[in-house]
């Protein structure tokens, strides 16, 4: 294992991730598509901010929790660019053409690689 993927293991323990229904016609897809963000979602009570998004760290298709510790804010450009990942890789999940695990780990560990580009552009 490398130290990446250590780091994407540990990341996504932190964060509680749960795995969805068995089924991908579960709660996370929909028709093989992945379902629209619930309306009830709290952002982990996470204020809006103007120049920036609510981003949850792990998505709620992929079984991210909608807490404070998998929300982060993201400028919109940035933003953006996640989100069209993110939901490349939710479809592939809901399409069947990649696994839950696989998935998962993608995406945390582009997550990972952002915030160390955020990080590095600060110091």
């Amino acid at each position: 294992m490398t130290k990446l993927s250590a780091a994407v293991v540990i990341a996504v323990a932190a964060i509680g991730v749960r795995s969805p229904a068995s089924s991908r016609a579960g709660a996370s897809c929909i028709d093989g598509h992945p379902a629209q963000r619930p309306a009830d979602v709290t952002y982990g009570g996470l204020p809006p901010q103007y120049g920036f998004q609510r981003d949850h760290v792990i998505p709620l298709c992929l079984g991210g929790p909608d807490t404070r510790e998998n929300v982060q804010y993201q400028p919109w450009p940035e933003a953006r660019a996640k989100d069209q990942f993110k939901w490349s890789i939710c479809e592939a999940f809901c399409r069947g053409e990649i696994s839950f695990e696989a998935a998962r780990a993608m995406f945390a560990e582009m997550s990972l690689r952002v915030t160390r580009h955020a990080s590095a552009a600060a110091a």
